[in-house]
C-alpha cells in the first residue's frame, strides 16, 4: 500500500524536458569590480552600491573573484588593506552555472552545499546570479511562472553599476 500524500506538504515538479533554464530565473548580478581594483576601491565600491559582494571581472567579463564586505572589512580591521589587490582577499572556489543550464539540474547542488547563490555564466561572461531561493520557487511551483525581476535598493542603481554591468 502507498503512503498517502499529505496535501499541506509542498510537491516538488520539475519538467521532464528539464524545465526552465538557469537564464529565465537569473537576476542581475549586481555591481562588478575590476580584477586588478584595490582593496580600499572595493570597499568604495560596496558601500556606494549598499552591497554585500560584487563579482571581480576580467576584461573580457570573465569572473575571476567574489570579493565579500566581510573579507574587506577583516582586512581594513587588520590594517592590510590599503593598495593590496582585492583579488588577494576575494574567493576564487564560488560556484558557477551555465545560463543553459535547466533548472532541474542545479536544484541537488543547492541541496548538498552551502552556496545560497551561482554566477550565471554565458560564453564564460557573467550575466546573472541564480539564487537558492529562485530554484526553490521554480522546483515548488513547477516552473511555470518566470519571477519578475523586483530590482530594489540602492545598489541597482545605474550610477553604481561598472559599464561591463549595463
Amino acid at each position: 500500500m502507498a503512503p498517502a500524500e499529505n496535501p499541506a506538504e509542498p510537491r516538488v515538479h520539475v519538467a521532464p524536458d528539464g524545465g526552465p533554464r538557469v537564464a529565465d530565473i537569473a537576476v542581475p548580478p549586481g555591481p562588478s569590480l575590476a580584477a586588478d581594483c584595490v582593496i580600499s576601491e572595493a570597499a568604495t565600491r560596496l558601500i556606494e552600491a549598499d552591497c554585500e559582494r560584487a563579482y571581480l571581472v576580467d576584461a573580457d567579463g570573465r569572473p575571476v573573484g567574489l570579493v565579500t564586505a566581510a573579507a574587506v572589512l577583516r582586512s581594513c580591521c587588520v590594517g592590510t588593506a590599503g593598495d593590496r589587490p582585492a583579488l588577494s582577499i576575494a574567493c576564487r572556489g564560488f560556484g558557477r552555472v551555465d545560463a543553459a543550464t535547466p533548472v532541474a539540474e542545479v536544484i541537488p547542488g543547492f541541496r548538498e552545499d552551502a552556496r545560497e547563490r551561482l554566477a550565471v555564466l554565458s560564453v564564460g561572461r557573467l550575466v546573472g546570479v541564480v539564487r537558492r531561493l529562485d530554484v526553490l520557487r521554480v522546483a515548488l511551483d513547477g516552473g511555470g511562472r518566470r519571477r519578475p525581476h523586483r530590482l530594489r535598493g540602492p545598489h541597482w542603481r545605474a550610477s553604481a553599476l561598472s559599464a561591463a554591468d549595463r
